[in-house]
């Protein structure tokens, strides 16, 4: 512990003292699953529904605490809302429960910048904390069950949790890209032949690898995939193949068809033996309804070789290339389209719009918007030419600049050389 975390310790000691109006010895509980927004969230929630339950919330209060900022003000919602589990929130609450029995919670945060770790503390009596401890692992067990829908995974003390995924935040793009009737036959192929996928007492799980440059719509396919399958399936969006290989667990044993996606694979796939033994289905369970995983990445090279190219360990290799030809046209004119009162004809944009990423024409288009309202003019496909050519002049610029700093060749500074003047 920390001397901050010592110091929030005793204040809670203390404070629970002073409540409980005893000096009787009290541990103090870290790292709980949930801070205590959450928690109070459920309690209030299920002694709406289930009010028999062993322990319920009857009321919570903040208290002030100088070594730990509260980011947002506490304050609980009315019980009759509608209740959604809410972003960390830093503070100290004391919580009353059904039986008169208090807890004081302690949410703070640890570490700077993009080290910041998110940490809880809690001190109450031993008979509280079981009652406690026996709720979040009901709770935490029905999270895990899973069901058709999309969920991003989480890991909590060591148990898997399915928290429904924000559909605000899942935007679902109609990718067009000359590789994706291949990536799509390939899913329908497994699942519509289970059989095949599981005779010789084979595990029933596929693995297959997106990958390509930066912006080609990789994970715009992975969630059209997901979006398309959700009634049936159960989908969960992974950081790392730990919890691939938990949520693979968990609907073989609930016999659910499940797709895992795990973005950026490389940072995943390392040699060591655990993730070989996993690629390989050592140690996966059986699935009749079949499992179907999902990894992107925008730099295969760094995938060690004796994964990438050995057998079996990754089933397919799909290539996510630049868009070339019609599809290159199609994708820019779908951009354009919201912004110009007369589409440009593809035969001048067929000129020069090829070998292009989805990103690259997104950005080029709003870019092209920015320059048009300045000069007071029309997109046009020559402003758009030209200023795709400085889009890939600047990149350049950058990519020399970036191997520069990695070999020591240029000092650090505030501003670039040249003025540091950018596309606008």
């Amino acid at each position: 512990m920390t001397k901050t975390e010592v110091g929030i310790a005793k204040f809670l000691i203390a404070n629970y003292h002073e409540l409980t109006k005893t000096k009787e010895y009290v541990p103090v509980y870290m790292n709980t699953p949930f801070n205590a927004m959450q928690l109070a969230t459920m309690l209030k929630r299920d002694r709406l529904y289930k009010p028999s339950r062993a322990i319920s919330l009857r009321e919570m209060k903040p208290i002030h605490c100088d070594l730990v900022f509260a980011t947002r003000s506490w304050g609980m919602q009315d019980p009759k809302s509608k209740y959604s589990y809410s972003t960390f929130k830093a503070g100290v609450s004391i919580l009353t429960f059904n039986d008169d029995s208090v807890a004081l919670y302690a949410s703070y945060t640890t570490g700077y910048a993009s080290n910041i770790v998110e940490c809880t503390m809690m001190v109450c009596s031993r008979n509280t904390h079981k009652k406690l401890t026996k709720y979040l692992a009901s709770k935490m067990k029905r999270a895990s069950k899973p069901k058709p829908g999309i969920y991003i995974a989480h890991d909590v003390m060591g148990q898997l949790i399915l928290q429904p995924i924000n559909r605000d935040k899942l935007t679902q793009i109609d990718v067009e890209h000359h590789r994706k009737k291949e990536f799509e036959h390939d899913i329908d192929f497994f699942f519509n032949n289970m059989d095949i996928f599981t005779r010789f007492n084979q595990p029933g799980n596929r693995k297959v690898l997106l990958a390509g440059p930066p912006g080609t719509g990789k994970t715009s396919i992975a969630v059209e995939t997901a979006i398309a399958r959700e009634k049936d399936t159960c989908i969960a969006f992974c950081n790392n193949l730990g919890l691939v290989a938990q949520f693979q667990a968990i609907c073989a044993a609930h016999k659910m068809k499940g797709i895992g996606i795990l973005e950026d694979a490389e940072g995943s796939l390392g040699s060591n033996s655990e993730t070989l033994n996993f690629l390989d289905g050592v140690k996966s369970p059986r699935n009749p309804e079949g499992f179907y995983l999902i990894m992107t990445s925008n730099h295969p090279e760094r995938i060690e070789d004796n994964i990438l190219k050995r057998p079996g360990r990754i089933d397919k290799n799909i290539n996510i290339d630049a868009l070339r030809g019609k599809l290159a046209v199609k994708c820019l004119q779908f951009y354009l389209k919201p912004v110009v009162k007369r589409q440009i004809s593809a035969k001048n944009l067929s000129k020069w719009c090829n070998d292009v990423t989805g990103a690259e024409l997104k950005e080029l288009v709003n870019i092209a918007c920015i320059r048009a309202a300045q000069s007071r003019g029309d997109i046009t496909s020559k402003l758009l030419e030209g200023t795709l050519e400085e889009m890939r002049e600047s990149m350049r610029g950058a990519e020399k600049l970036g191997l520069e700093d990695r070999y020591g060749k240029r000092d650090f500074g505030f501003s670039q050389p040249g003025g540091g003047q950018g596309l606008l």
